[in-house]
């Protein structure tokens, strides 16, 4: 239950990302750390309260579940951009096709740009991925402002925003995730000893690598 909880609380940060993509970027901001700092809060709470041996079964499943949501976000950028081009190509009318041309290209650079648990903490592989993909929401939108009555293609703008919602949704999973994966990594280092007592299958356990890199804490 507890498992439960905690991926229904990254679910909901994200989803709440998500609607707030509208409202400008001072509002959205000021969101961002209202709901950084009550989930913080609510973990180091959730860290007095409970013994080790049932905080660190509860924060491998999170970083896993947290792990996945990732991904499905990057995956989900790119095949909405596949359904978008076919529904480009078959439906809508009137778009500039260099424009199109140019979001295939670069929807292949996404693809093939896409990190791994090798790379995600190499900071060059991860600027050239988001790089990319902050390069496939601008052709989105230009596609879009320039296509005349885009608007009216319902299907192709809901691809259009599910591509926006899940390259904006990128920055709030890797924040968690990398708090997730901080104090993991802590307790492997600090607390071995206390957390083989839990379980000794979990001398297997190694320190996972973070996005980017290791976030500082304040």
């Amino acid at each position: 239950m507890k498992n439960t909880l905690f991926v229904i609380a990254i679910l909901s940060i994200v989803c709440f990302a998500r609607c707030t993509e509208e409202k400008g970027s001072s509002e959205a901001n000021e969101a961002e750390e209202t709901v950084n700092t009550e989930e913080e809060a609510a973990w180091a709470t959730e860290e007095e309260v409970q013994p080790l041996g049932q905080r660190f079964p509860i924060l491998l499943d999170t970083i896993r579940a947290t792990k996945e949501l990732a991904i499905a976000s990057e995956n989900e950028k790119v095949h909405t951009t596949k359904m978008l081009i076919e529904e480009l190509e078959s439906v809508v009318e009137g778009y500039d096709p260099q424009l199109l041309a140019k979001l295939k290209a670069v929807s292949k650079e996404v693809e093939q740009s896409l990190y791994s648990d090798a790379t995600m903490q190499d900071t060059t592989v991860m600027v050239l991925y988001d790089d990319n993909c902050t390069k496939l929401v601008g052709l989105l939108s230009e596609l879009a402002n320039e296509t005349p009555d885009f608007a009216k293609y319902s299907r192709a703008n809901i691809l259009v925003t599910d591509i926006r919602q899940a390259y904006n949704s990128d920055f709030f999973i890797r924040k968690n995730y990398n708090a997730l994966v901080l104090e993991y990594n802590n307790l492997l280092k600090e607390n071995r000893e206390e957390v083989l007592a839990v379980n000794p299958s979990y001398d297997s356990l190694e320190v996972l690598p973070y996005f980017y890199e290791e976030p500082v804490v304040m």
